[in-house]
């Protein structure tokens, strides 16, 4: 392997365990953000937009 490889290589390595961190971080960080569901939200059965 040259040092052109090794480079690319590295950098591919690098950033795919960049993105893996990232990605558990934000799956950690997400039920945060989770608004808790409302009363007052349509019930599942029915489409918001049904009409009757």
């Amino acid at each position: 392997m040259t040092i052109l490889d090794l480079g690319v290589l590295a950098f591919v390595a690098g950033t795919l365990i960049f993105t893996g961190i990232w990605y558990v971080k934000e799956q950690v960080e997400l039920p945060k953000h989770r608004p808790d569901q409302e009363p007052d939200q349509q019930p599942k059965g029915e489409p918001a937009c049904a009409v009757k």
